[in-house]
């Protein structure tokens, strides 16, 4: 059985780069490509909830157990991200770490996301990760 991905609200790329998504609960993500000032065809993926319940924390854990739909819903995004940004190198995502964890290790936000890049990047892509980041690197090609 398919993971259903939520329904997702499409950046307008003349006013800003964010993607966003309601959760069959109520919970609203944002999603946000942050390019590097050093190099632009680096972007860091943001995402988070939004809610004023969560108290601002963005990357609060929101014991919804639709987990599986929210990275399905993440996958499409990066997909459309990457389908509609050829130029970009480099995708970088920083697994915050949770109550308990060290973030100079991989975290358990970081092995759950790479558990999908198979579903978001090609065979045109290969993967480094270090402490709690991972960053997908295009292939040169030539």
């Amino acid at each position: 059985m398919a993971i259903t991905p939520y329904p997702i609200n499409f950046p307008d790329y003349g006013l800003n780069s964010v993607y966003s998504f309601t959760t069959k609960n109520g919970i609203h993500y944002e999603v946000m490509f942050g390019r590097r000032e050093q190099n632009p065809l680096h972007v860091t993926v943001v995402f988070g909830v939004t809610n004023e319940e969560f108290e601002g924390e963005e990357y609060v854990e929101t014991k919804q157990h639709d987990h599986f739909n929210v990275m399905a819903t993440l996958v499409q995004i990066m997909r459309h991200f990457i389908e509609n940004r050829s130029s970009i190198k480099f995708i970088e995502f920083t697994g915050v770490a949770r109550a308990g964890e060290n973030d100079k290790t991989s975290t358990v936000r970081v092995r759950f996301f790479s558990r999908y890049l198979k579903a978001i990047f090609d065979d045109n892509w290969y993967f480094e990760t270090s402490e709690n980041k991972m960053i997908a690197k295009k292939k040169f090609i030539p």
